[in-house]
């Protein structure tokens, strides 16, 4: 996912040949090139919110793993888990590291002000 940005508030699928459930739609399905087969075809949902990057493990065959401030953890099957900035995202043989970034989109920045003020 290096270089790739996700939106506020969209979800996508991480996999060797990630196909969504009948019935589910993803902004994203990212293709994943390993092989060693330690990432299922599809292994790891992911979305962002107003708390931030979660992932929710999609019962692959050989699990998902979050490591924050060097402690890991497992992630349980169909469980939102957050992901922040600083962590790391262990699926497999391969392993993604989650930064934050400034928004930089007007429009995006726009809508999230709007939302914020709708709240309060």
């Amino acid at each position: 996912m290096t270089g790739q940005r996700s939106a506020f508030g969209v979800r996508g699928l991480l996999g060797r040949d990630p196909a969504p459930a009948t019935g589910d739609r993803f902004e994203h399905l990212i293709t994943l090139a390993e092989d060693t087969l330690s990432v299922s075809k599809t292994h790891l949902e992911f979305g962002t919110g107003e708390s931030g990057l979660w992932i929710r493990d999609r019962s692959s065959t050989n699990g998902s793993v979050i490591e924050v401030n060097g402690h890991r953890a497992a992630v349980p099957p169909g469980m939102r888990v957050p992901a922040p900035a600083g962590s790391t995202i262990h699926i497999g043989a391969l392993l993604f590291m989650v930064r934050a970034r400034r928004c930089t989109d007007r429009r995006l920045r726009a809508e999230r002000l709007r939302r914020h003020r709708d709240k309060s």
